[in-house]
């Protein structure tokens, strides 16, 4: 992570931390806070921040490899996406996320899916 993520939103930061190593700071997500994961043919909502850690623990436990592709502020929060991995996953991802009085308020998170190994090959040739 940059110090240019910090200049986008402090919670930029802390977002990320979270999804690479599934561990919940406190302070981070509002008691009320909402992450609703949407995966292909399917979604997950979770509501507060220890059910928020569970369903993070549920899309693929430990430590998961994190890079930001691109992320833009918004007026209320910030708008990322990136790719990620774990043991032998592959995807990528785009959220909106909402930041109310310093705390993750509300996170959708769009999901492409796991990307197979020759997925993953095919899309390298082209970049």
């Amino acid at each position: 992570m940059t110090s240019t993520a910090v200049t986008i939103c402090p919670m930029l930061t802390e977002f990320v931390e979270f999804l690479q190593t599934g561990q919940l700071r406190p302070d981070v997500f509002a008691t009320d806070a909402v992450i609703d994961f949407n995966v292909p043919s399917w979604r997950f909502s979770s509501r507060g921040p220890a059910a928020i850690a569970q369903q993070r623990h549920a899309a693929g436990p430990g430590p998961w490899q994190v890079v930001v592709d691109r992320a833009e502020p918004t007026p209320r929060g910030f708008v990322v996406e990136l790719h990620h991995a774990h043991a032998d996953q592959y995807y990528r991802t785009l959220s909106l996320v909402t930041v109310a009085n310093g705390r993750i308020l509300e996170v959708v998170h769009y999901c492409t899916g796991n990307w197979d190994a020759a997925a993953r090959e095919a899309y390298a040739a082209q970049r």
